[in-house]
């Protein structure tokens, strides 16, 4: 590297000459210099000499070109670095290229309308608007703004949801998508891909009409949508269809297109078939809750609600029995197997109270006994009454009422009774008492005098018979005070011990029969 400083001048690997005064010498570039007054002249454009040489071998220096480097590169001229040149040092030419809005050699020709860019070469967007693309040179703006549908500073945008000039419309919210995004035309805004359930027309700014609903009002509202209103609004959702008054009886969903399943029936299925329809599922209509198969028994209605009254089995087809007698809730019979559940009318028994009472018995469920005092003991078996009429010393309608002077007799024959029955049972417990104490041998003696003295107490003849019933009453409370002071036994125990007393004495007694007759003719 040659460096040669001189003056104001400072040249890298220039090319040095020894120069003498009056020398002629061909320059570097092929082109003569002359040596004038010390000045050199006639240098290739792009070449400059120097005052301290006399030869046109200096470039211009960066920036200037042509004869004596005069000229300026354009300032249209690309300058991407600072490394090489701007342009040509001869001819000017851009180096790297003209900036934007101009093309040319040396970058000084505008761009024409519908280019722009570096060096012209970029076409105006298409959806400028004008005729002519017009647009910026330089920065590719459309110079009256975008056609309808576009959007950007060079119109480069399809809209997006909106439509019209520069996109400034909205599409409407109705609109569908299409599979490029758009929901509508970017040039009208009319939905392009058809429009959202429940609405219909270019711009899907339709509601539909009644009874419809879906994608453009394509779809019909079920039938089994309620209508309480008659059709005074859509009986269904216009975007969903469900049906906005719920179902009608039979069925059920959103919008009402699902059949009730077995069990279920009525306005949105909602209520079940009664527990008393006939068969294992309790099926009924869907729609009128009937029971399919009829009523289990014991029930009766369309949806078999209602409990037999007065009569029992399936469908409450037999009547209860007559003679039932009613129960709190009404009914007379079971419902189910038409048994009288709360008893039989006066005059009747049985499970069905089909059985009469006989003679003798009378009232609910033939309960009560016949009076004693009704003739032959037979009555009424409703209510007891004697149909044949009272015995004697009795009247009314049961024969329960007695007579006074019948009163009396059957007094004394009470007390008769009453102590005959007393000395009886004294009796047994003195002979159980002298049978125990006694060895075999003695209780022969004992038994008999036992049975002299059972005798005596019973004896009565025919002539006793004329005594009054107040002189026995006296004569058998004046029994020997050792017979009554004897202990007490059970009355089981006593019955028991005078039966054995008595089979003993009609073995070891050979008056026994007599004795015995003799006391029952007393009696």
């Amino acid at each position: 590297m040659h460096i040669y400083q001189a003056n104001y001048f400072r040249l890298t690997d220039a090319l040095c000459y020894f120069i003498t005064d009056a020398v002629r010498k061909r320059c570097q570039w092929q082109d003569e210099c002359f040596l004038t007054t010390n000045i050199m002249e006639n240098c290739r454009a792009g070449h400059i000499e120097m005052q301290v040489m006399y030869y046109c071998d200096a470039q211009c220096d960066d920036g200037r070109y042509g004869q004596n480097c005069a000229r300026y590169c354009s300032h249209h001229c690309e300058k991407n670095n600072n490394i090489q040149p701007i342009c040509h040092h001869i001819t000017g030419a851009c180096l790297q290229g003209c900036k934007p809005g101009y093309s040319g050699e040396l970058c000084d020709t505008p761009c024409s309308v519908g280019l722009h860019g570096p060096n012209c070469l970029q076409n105006c967007s298409l959806n400028c608007r004008g005729s002519d693309n017009a647009c910026h040179a330089v920065t590719g703006r459309c110079s009256s703004g975008c056609e309808a549908g576009f959007q950007g500073h060079r119109c480069q945008d399809a809209c997006q949801h909106t439509y019209g000039r520069n996109c400034a419309s909205n599409c409407s919210a109705t609109c569908k998508h299409t599979d490029q995004g758009s929901k509508c035309d970017r040039l009208n805004g009319s939905c392009t891909a058809g429009c959202l359930a429940g609405h219909w027309g270019d711009f899907c700014q339709e509601v539909c009409n009644s009874g419809r609903y879906g994608q453009n009002c394509a779809s019909q509202c079920s039938n089994h949508c309620e209508n309480n209103n008659n059709n005074t609004r859509s009986t269904c959702d216009h975007i969903t269809g469900a049906c906005l008054q719920g179902c009608k009886p039979g069925y059920s969903g959103k919008r009402c297109d699902t059949p009730c399943s077995v069990g279920l029936h009525g306005p949105n299925c909602l209520q079940n078939c009664s527990v008393n329809c006939r068969g294992s599922e309790n099926a009924c209509h869907a729609v009128t809750g009937r029971c399919s198969s009829g009523c289990e028994a014991g029930f009766q209605g369309h949806r078999c609600q209602d409990a037999c009254q007065h009569t029992y089995g399936r469908n409450c087809a037999s009547n209860c029995s007559a003679t039932c007698k009613h129960t709190d809730q009404g009914s007379k019979c079971d419902r189910l197997n038409g048994s009288c559940t709360a008893g039989c009318l006066a005059g009747h028994w049985g499970d069905f109270c089909q059985e009469d009472c006989d003679n003798q018995t009378w009232g609910e469920n033939c309960d009560n006994t016949c009076s004693a005092s009704c003739v032959g003991g037979m009555c009424s078996p409703s209510n007891g009454s004697c149909f044949q009429g009272c015995m004697p010393g009795f009247h009314g309608h049961r024969c329960e009422i007695q007579e006074e002077s019948s009163l009396m007799e059957s007094l004394q024959q009470y007390i008769y009774h009453g102590a005959v029955a007393m000395v009886g049972v004294l009796s047994a417990l003195t002979v159980f008492f002298l049978f125990v104490t006694q060895d075999k041998a003695s209780r022969s003696e004992i038994r008999e005098d036992t049975v002299d003295e059972i005798d005596y107490r019973f004896s009565f003849s025919k002539t006793s018979n004329s005594l009054s019933q107040q002189e026995y009453v006296e004569d058998a409370s004046n029994l020997r005070e050792s017979d009554v002071v004897l202990e007490a036994q059970p009355e089981k125990n006593a019955e028991l011990d005078y039966e054995m007393a008595q089979d003993s004495m009609s073995q070891d007694s050979p008056s026994h029969d007599r004795d015995t007759a003799r006391r029952e003719d007393t009696i």
